[in-house]
């Protein structure tokens, strides 16, 4: 037992804290504290549970999404609450409303982030694009983070990269296209 360390990142309060001191207190910093929107995907949870919690106590008012996937779905790394187990460090009160993404939605995403962003993005990267896409149409004004949370080198053997897998465009939607605008303007 001395000899071995297990993370257990999903009750490890250092997941957590880990993301509470470093990756929160970046955000709060690059954006001068002008953040009014996070969005994250939902799979350990301790990405979404440290920043949160950090960005709440210096802004109350600050909005947290978290991007589920749906129940039966095969969006690796991400979790649905009412079919997986629920991580211990996962705290619903951080957390002001659940967008669920679905398995097609999310790889479509993540293969719009590769082509025209050059980001060698993942699923669940994909995920948190969508869920951030549904804030983005919602919300008149205001600084929107969205936090990729994997890359993809994990998923080469899966079908984010089948090419026989054909997924309609979604740059073709003019609702896209004026929100990806409006992502891509600095509000800062």
């Amino acid at each position: 037992p001395d000899k071995y360390f297990f993370p257990n990142q999903f009750s490890s309060e250092f997941n957590l804290l880990a993301h509470y001191q470093n990756t929160a207190q970046e955000i709060w910093a690059q954006t001068k504290g002008k953040i009014t929107h996070l969005v994250s995907a939902l799979g350990t949870s301790g990405t979404i549970m440290g920043i949160s919690k950090y960005l709440k106590e210096k802004n109350p008012d600050l909005q947290v999404i978290a991007a589920q996937a749906e129940r039966g779905h095969y969006i690796q790394g991400l979790k649905h609450m009412g079919e997986a187990i629920v991580p211990a460090i996962y705290n619903r009160k951080y957390i002001d409303k659940t967008v669920l993404i679905d398995s097609e939605s999310a790889i479509h995403m993540t293969r719009e982030i590769i082509q025209h962003e050059a980001i060698p993005a993942g699923m669940s990267s994909g995920a948190a694009l969508m869920a951030a896409w549904s804030v983005v149409r919602e919300v008149d004004q205001g600084c929107v983070v969205v936090i990729f949370p994997d890359r993809c080198e994990k998923y080469l053997s899966t079908s984010l990269f089948d090419p026989r897998k054909d997924l309609p465009c979604l740059l073709d939607s003019p609702e896209y296209l004026k929100s990806y605008s409006y992502m891509t303007q600095s509000r800062l």
